[in-house]
């Protein structure tokens, strides 16, 4: 029976462990690092750059965590907008209970 993991793209010999398709011991060497680039699939999703991408056309006017909030940022995040705006609201509001952060469903 064969291994079916990926092997270290630089010794060839170690199982992948890092971001770079890279053993720990291979990863740990600077100048072995700087050889490879990150592999696109450890860029997590939309916007992962949390920075990176245009700035967004207009401030998020909903509190943070609300529904609205999430949908607006998950808008900017598929549009490839940066995540947020200078201007977005910072306020927190409270459910019905007074909790900060927690809605019904």
């Amino acid at each position: 029976m064969t291994d079916a993991r990926p092997t270290c793209r630089h010794c060839l010999k170690c199982v992948v462990s890092k971001p770079r398709g890279l053993c720990w011991a291979c990863h740990r060497n600077m100048s072995v690092r700087e050889l490879y680039a990150v592999a696109p699939h450890c860029v997590h999703g939309p916007g992962a750059g949390s920075g990176s991408g245009t700035p967004p056309v207009r401030p998020c006017p909903h509190p943070q965590g609300s529904p609205g909030r999430l949908d607006t940022m998950s808008r900017r995040a598929v549009a490839g907008e940066s995540l947020w705006h200078p201007g977005d609201c910072r306020e927190i509001t409270a459910d019905v209970d007074g909790r900060a952060g927690h809605y019904a469903a």
